[in-house]
């Protein structure tokens, strides 16, 4: 199954965006990250070393329903010396964006790639890379980029390094030419089900994985028995222990539902209020063969 609800020249933004009930910069946003995606898979070393994964991931290959603003990955590869991989990608990254040419002057450009955490000993490392654009008639924007000067208007991509990635299929999407390895809706329902039972450790908030997880365990059918499979390594040597007891943790839920009401603005299409998602996340997690 693959979405093609997704606009992929500049001609049909404004159509989408209407269809979509959205702010036209929002759709010229989602075109630009389609830009990306088409330069990625049209470099023969990035999309064989990148798995485009997360919400975006969801959004563009398996259920649209909800915006993210950036767009992540997997490094598939060993990563060597962190210095070297991040210049090779920045490098590579460049000249993809550069070559991206949608015949109506729309401009893509890398404009920084930073490491975090920083430091050369990091075991999980994610390059924050952003791109700047510019959309035609856009002149000033455009000769900034075309400059090598920051623009103002800009997408994010995340590239995680030393991440496992435990499925994942090669993936042609609507007018690109060349597949983009993507994780299967396994790999990224273990994913999300990881980054929760993390909440309470890296003391952070997830709610956009409850609304994700949600949606796919309504709409979608998921192999449970692939997701049991993947979730323990997905938690390894992460100081988190998955077992259905550890999604009870009045902790795990009270961080899923801090902030989860503004999700509302960015769905297009369903909403599910919080005691509604969090049931079916439980009743997900509640089919798995994991410990109790």
């Amino acid at each position: 199954m693959t979405n093609s609800n997704f606009p992929t020249s500049f001609a049909e933004v404004e159509g989408w965006s209407n269809q979509e009930g959205i702010p036209v910069l929002e759709g010229r946003s989602k075109y630009i990250q389609f830009l990306t995606l088409k330069a990625i898979a049209d470099s023969s070393s990035l999309r064989r070393e990148l798995v485009f994964k997360g919400g975006n991931a969801l959004e563009f290959i398996y259920l649209e329903n909800r915006a993210t603003t950036d767009l992540d990955f997997t490094y598939l590869s060993a990563p060597g010396d962190l210095d070297v991989l991040k210049e090779s990608l920045g490098e590579r990254l460049s000249t993809a964006l550069q070559r991206s040419d949608d015949g109506v002057g729309t401009v893509i450009r890398l404009q920084r790639i930073d490491q975090q955490p920083r430091g050369k000993d990091r075991t999980r490392v994610t390059y924050k890379v952003r791109i700047g654009w510019a959309a035609p008639g856009q002149e000033r924007q455009r000769q900034l980029l075309l400059d090598g000067k920051p623009g103002a208007q800009i997408i994010d991509l995340d590239i995680s390094v030393n991440e496992n990635v435990c499925a994942y299929d090669e993936t042609l999407l609507r007018d690109i030419s060349h597949p983009l390895k993507v994780s299967t809706i396994e790999d990224i329902v273990a994913e999300k089900l990881r980054a929760i039972l993390q909440q309470p450790v890296r003391r952070r908030h997830r709610n956009q994985d409850i609304l994700d997880i949600a949606m796919i365990y309504r709409n979608l059918d998921p192999d449970v028995a692939l997701i049991s499979q993947f979730l323990p390594a997905k938690c390894q040597n992460r100081d988190i222990d998955p077992t259905k007891s550890a999604f009870r943790d009045p902790e795990v839920r009270e961080r899923s539902e801090f902030g989860y009401d503004a999700l509302r603005d960015t769905v297009r299409h369903t909403f599910i209020p919080f005691d509604e998602a969090w049931a079916a996340v439980i009743s997900l997690v509640d089919s798995l063969d994991i410990p109790d």
